[in-house]
């Protein structure tokens, strides 16, 4: 969970996201956005199960749980959310393999870049 929550502030500090304002109960568009796409990568690429994602994103499990089954809806829809969620994912799976450091570095600045 320390990677996650690792990927979580670097995601808001990327996307110019306020954690607070994240962590609120603000269903302001953009925050509701990102929470989304937060909320699938935490489940499927750190695959943690609904309540420990509800935890980190201070939202109950069955938010997490709309949030994923909104995903998918949206994402055959609007090219946006995937496009979001794709670099988000690749961007945590860099949190995930922590075998080559400086591999590791040099993604995330790729990454960052775009």
């Amino acid at each position: 969970m320390k990677q996650a929550k690792e990927f979580i502030n670097d995601y808001l500090v990327k996307h110019n996201v306020n954690k607070k304002e994240f962590m609120s109960r603000s269903r302001k568009r953009d925050l509701v956005f990102h929470r989304l796409i937060v909320s699938n990568v935490l489940r499927r690429v750190f695959d943690l199960g609904f309540d420990n994602c509800g935890k980190l994103i201070n939202r109950d499990h069955s938010s997490v749980i709309y949030h994923v089954k909104e995903y998918d809806t949206l994402s055959e829809i609007y090219k946006d959310y995937k496009t979001a969620y794709d670099i988000a994912s690749s961007f945590a799976r860099s949190y995930l393999d922590k075998t080559d450091k400086h591999a590791d570095i040099v993604h995330r600045l790729l990454v960052s870049n775009n």
